[in-house]
């Protein structure tokens, strides 16, 4: 934002060349006015002719009330007191708007404390939502830790599941080993005993048939002899024959008990061979059913451990996205708070050059308003100085006139007393002259707006660009505007023209 001192100066221009006139092509060339200008010339009281064509209407018409009110010998006090009054009101009017000039640069300046205090919050803001990302890229990086050791929690189940399914296999296989070994060793003792059985029942067998055969061996000797046993001594064969009839009921009954005894031992053997082979056959078919239920299970592992191995490796693929993610957050967050230190730190810097830039042209136009306002002041203090030794002055002289012309007529010692006043106006219209004349040009005041040649001049820079005259010129002897009640041939004292010379050389130059 603009400094508003420009705009003040170009309110004092535009307040000057609506008081002073521009333009010379607004005016009809006033006789009048010219002829006034003329004298003021003459007499010493404009030090510089002006260019009378090169006011405008209004500025012609104030200045033409204004000589003719110093011509017509109005009251000095007045006409002083009058453009003191106009100064002042200028330099109020002037220190007003320098008052709201300030008020709005300490606007502009507040403004620019609550603009740095948004941009010290929206940094606090984005420091916080760094604090946040990093945040969330912590706990982004603990869940990604707990998915790893998940994940490593899981494989080692999975290697502990291999194990046991492994162990699981072996055992198995080893008390199926053990069985069809017990089974083994159960089928040959089996067989052994029934080829011991065999065995014996073969010699069983055999001693019946020799038992058989001693049998029909003794029948046929007993049904061969039986004479020989009839003829025999009663007595002898009686017994030989009741003994041998004993002994054969003996034996055919100790055949018979041999016989019996061996079939039942071949029954028995019978029995436990049909029990071995039952035996065999339920544990065959218990051996059967217990691999089939090894292979079901073995399978089953198998599809859990691929089903686990697929779940691992969605493990690692999440775990190395997570991964990725949280990288790339963690690059994009420090990016992001580089960037946003990057800008608050230019943003803070930019607006706090922007502050100090301001501040020291508002300083300046401040220190260079002062110093132009103390500057009127003191021109103001010198013209009233001036002004008050002027009158001073004339009022000694006028006095010491008065006491050497005694024998005057009393028509001149009426005279004396408005032409004490005259001077004084004339004095006092010089001195509003020159300090109207004494302001600087639009040009040196406004420092925005460029010097062009092409631009109209106003009537202060061609009054500074005529050449300087003597106050004494020889056109001092014009004729005074006649004025009612006095006669044509009338004229001012030579000395109070003199004096008014003297006052207008002594007086110092601004």
């Amino acid at each position: 934002m603009s400094s508003p001192v420009p705009d003040l100066e170009a309110h004092m221009s535009h307040v000057a060349d609506q008081t002073i006139a521009l333009r010379a092509s607004d005016f009809g060339g006033d006789a009048v006015l010219q002829h006034l200008m003329t004298q003021l010339n003459t007499k010493g009281i404009v030090r510089k002719p002006i260019d009378v064509p090169d006011l405008t209407p209004t500025a012609s018409q104030k200045l033409a009330e204004i000589l003719q009110a110093v011509l017509d010998n109005r009251s000095i006090e007045q006409a002083h007191q009058e453009a003191t009054a106009v100064r002042y009101q200028e330099l109020l009017r002037n220190s007003q708007t320098l008052e709201r000039a300030l008020s709005d640069l300490e606007k502009q300046l507040l403004t620019s404390q609550q603009a740095a205090a948004r941009a010290q919050n929206q940094l606090a803001q984005a420091r916080r939502e760094c604090e946040l990302e990093t945040k969330r890229s912590k706990s982004a990086r603990d869940e990604a830790l707990k998915v790893r050791s998940a994940s490593e929690l899981l494989k080692a189940q999975l290697a502990q599941e291999q194990r046991n399914r492994q162990a699981t296999a072996i055992r198995p296989a080893a008390q199926t080993d053990a069985t069809y070994q017990s089974l083994d060793r159960q089928l040959k003792q089996s067989e052994e005993a029934r080829t011991e059985h065999a065995q014996s029942e073969h010699i069983l067998r055999a001693q019946l048939l020799a038992l058989e055969d001693d049998m029909k061996r003794i029948l046929a000797q007993a049904n061969v002899e039986p004479a020989i046993l009839r003829t025999s001594q009663a007595a002898s064969k009686d017994e030989k024959s009741k003994q041998s009839v004993q002994s054969a009921a003996y034996l055919s009954t100790l055949l018979f008990q041999i016989r019996d005894h061996a079939a039942e031992r071949f029954e028995d053997a019978s029995d436990r061979y049909r029990a071995a082979e039952a035996e065999i056959l339920q544990v065959k078919r218990q051996n059967d059913s217990a691999l089939i239920a090894c292979q079901s299970k073995i399978a089953s592992l198998n599809a859990q451990i691929d089903e686990r191995e697929s779940d691992r490796a969605d493990m690692a693929e999440l775990l190395a996205r997570l991964q990725g993610n949280l990288t790339s957050c963690r690059i994009s967050a420090d990016r992001d708070l580089a960037e946003a230190r990057t800008e608050a730190d230019s943003l803070r810097k930019a607006q706090i050059t922007a502050l100090e830039e301001q501040l020291e042209t508002a300083e300046a136009e401040l220190a260079r308003l002062n110093a132009r306002i103390s500057m009127l002041e003191s021109q103001t203090a010198r013209l009233q100085q001036s002004q008050q030794s002027e009158t001073r002055q004339n009022f000694a002289v006028t006095s010491g006139t008065q006491g050497t012309t005694g024998h005057a007529d009393a028509d001149e010692q009426e005279r004396q007393p408005s032409e004490r006043f005259a001077s004084r106006r004339l004095a006092a219209g010089r001195s509003t002259i020159l300090a109207m004349s004494d302001l600087p040009s639009p040009a040196k005041r406004t420092r925005t707006r460029p010097l062009d040649d092409t631009a109209p001049r106003t009537a202060l820079q061609a009054h500074d660009n005529l050449p300087r005259e003597s106050s004494n010129s020889s056109d001092a002897k014009v004729k005074k505007s006649s004025r009612p009640g006095r006669k044509t041939g009338d004229r001012k004292p030579a000395k109070s023209v003199r004096i008014s010379e003297q006052s207008a050389s002594k007086r110092p130059r601004m």
